[in-house]
């Protein structure tokens, strides 16, 4: 109480600052668990596995159970990156998509790698290069909103 009487008065003390962190905050959290990006990511990764495991079932394409392994790498890897691609376009939806756009990148190339039997150090190159563009697109968009 006395810090009260003893403050300016446009001064906050530390608990009126934290208090308006934690709001801020909140809002920030309540925008992501409202986000149907997410239910749209759970989606698109069920579909994705469904048509693969079909495929399995009736080897088709060159998918068997020895190898769907890979296949499923390769679904999980493009459902993260259309979450990553969603996550950038959709204006009220907008969150960093870094994290998204790497787990994606790297899952989608060590499936590929190992169904083509590929060299694997070429696309380290390859996603360096699609995260650096990834980066920059990042960077001007905050620059747009400034």
């Amino acid at each position: 109480m006395a810090e009260r009487k003893h403050r300016k008065k446009g001064e906050k003390g530390e608990k009126d600052e934290k208090h308006e962190k934690e709001e801020k905050g909140g809002e920030k959290e309540e925008k992501y668990t409202r986000d149907p990006i997410s239910a749209i990511f759970v989606g698109v990764l069920i579909i994705f596995l469904g048509i693969v495991f079909y495929f399995a079932s009736n080897e088709m394409y060159g998918i068997s159970w020895e190898n769907i392994w890979n296949y499923i790498l390769m679904c999980v890897g493009s459902a993260f990156l259309i979450s990553a691609l969603l996550h950038s376009i959709v204006p009220q939806y907008r969150r960093p998509i870094m994290g998204e756009a790497l787990v994606g990148l790297i899952l989608l190339m060590v499936g590929i790698v190992t169904i083509y039997e590929l060299e694997w150090w070429p696309l380290v190159l390859i996603i360096a290069g699609a995260l650096v563009i990834v980066y920059g697109l990042g960077k001007m968009r905050k620059r747009e909103e400034s």
